[in-house]
């Protein structure tokens, strides 16, 4: 538990947006470099309906029935002052 408070902390100290629970299912990561904290990361269940998603990959009702279990949207990504790493996004998702 003490994590998630940090994580919250963090959240509402330097995102823009600040701390709001998410809704649904939902996962949130803090990512730690020597025990201190560099990033948040957050994801949660994709919506059920998004028109342009199914169209984009596709996906008939059942099928979109289906798969979605297998989708999530990420709700956040942010880094920290003082962070060492400014090119391990581009790593990760580039």
């Amino acid at each position: 538990m003490p994590q998630k408070k940090l994580y919250k902390g963090l959240i509402e100290q330097y995102h823009y947006l600040g701390y709001s629970r998410p809704v649904g299912e939902h996962l949130e990561y803090l990512a730690l470099s020597q025990s201190r904290p560099v990033a948040c990361l957050g994801w949660c269940s994709a919506p059920r309906h998004l028109g342009c998603r199914d169209r984009y990959l596709g996906w008939t009702k059942e099928q979109r029935l289906k798969n979605l279990c297998r989708v999530v949207t990420n709700t956040l990504f942010s880094f920290y002052p003082g962070c060492a790493f400014p090119i391990w996004p581009l790593i990760c998702w580039g």
